[in-house]
């Protein structure tokens, strides 16, 4: 069995497939990313969100024995370590577009390495949740695993290197709770959106721990999950305000944008997927967002 990036073993690029990938992956870049983004960078992203999606699938692919895994978690790892691509046309690739960010990123070192630290964690984190399929998690652990797998971050932060944000060091702390916060309601709308996706093999989903911490149905852990979130949008709200306040930088200032707009557009995405995302609408109706309209 093939494990190569684009190995063998599990290619979902049929011509269907792949256009089904591009149009998740359009629809979320388009509206979770700046405006004001470059065409070039938004292309880039685009093939970057190609790249998670199909991570995902692998991921959960039951036909993947461990010790394949294993080999392609490794093979994984040498994309963010600069080892030069020796094993499969799919290391090729992607070490090829690694390459072109880390060109970018020879103007913000710092921005660069912050990007692939989340890139090695979001590899790492689709092997703790691989590990932990089928198995009951306590809520902490859930939020530490999917804050990587969640993908915000590595999205996040690729928009920092390809658009030159350069952070001062001092910074980093400080933006660190409210980039926790942002993934902390995407992992939470996520879940609420895939509810009956998801529902047939009771995936990771913070609904259905919550129904089973409760003993309460999924419509009341909806419910409980909608009011985690919008609680923490008003944390969200209060920290980005009190960052504002402190500091008057252009580089920060374009990062805390580039939070908001993909918090705010995962919202939009999930509404405009309606296949990825069936039925959501009525509960992302009810979810907060960071600017209230009105």
């Amino acid at each position: 069995m093939g494990t190569g990036l684009f190995g063998s073993h599990h290619d979902p690029r049929t011509p269907h497939a792949y256009a089904k990938a591009l149009e998740v992956a359009s629809t979320f870049v388009g509206l979770c990313s700046l405006p004001t983004a470059p065409h070039d960078r938004l292309v880039h992203a685009t093939r970057l969100v190609m790249l998670f999606l199909w991570l995902d699938d692998v991921a959960d692919d039951e036909r993947l024995s461990a010790s394949d895994w294993r080999s392609f978690h490794a093979e994984l790892k040498l994309l963010t370590d600069g080892t030069p691509p020796s094993r499969s046309p799919g290391h090729e690739e992607w070490f090829a577009w690694l390459a072109t960010v880390r060109d970018w990123g020879a103007r913000v070192p710092g921005s660069c390495a912050v990007f692939l630290q989340a890139l090695a964690a979001f590899f790492d984190g689709l092997d703790a949740e691989r590990a932990r399929r089928g198995a009951a998690v306590d809520r902490e652990t859930y939020f530490a695993i999917r804050r990587e797998t969640i993908f915000f971050k590595v999205f996040a932060e690729y928009w920092r290197v390809s658009l030159s944000v350069d952070l001062a060091p001092e910074y980093e702390h400080e933006v660190e709770p409210l980039r926790d916060l942002g993934c902390d309601v995407t992992i939470i709308s996520n879940d609420i959106g895939s509810v009956i996706r998801e529902r047939a093999d009771e995936d990771l989903n913070v609904v259905f721990q919550i129904a089973r911490d409760r003993s309460c149905s999924s419509d009341e852990a909806i419910g409980v999950a909608i009011d985690d979130h919008n609680e923490k949008i008003v944390q969200y709200r209060a920290l980005r305000k009190a960052l504002e306040s402190r500091h008057s930088n252009h580089h920060l200032s374009t990062y805390l944008e580039i939070l908001d707009v993909q918090v705010t557009g995962n919202l939009d995405s999930m509404l405009a997927l309606v296949d990825r995302y069936p039925e959501c609408a009525p509960h992302i109706g009810r979810l907060q967002r960071i600017r209230e309209s009105g």
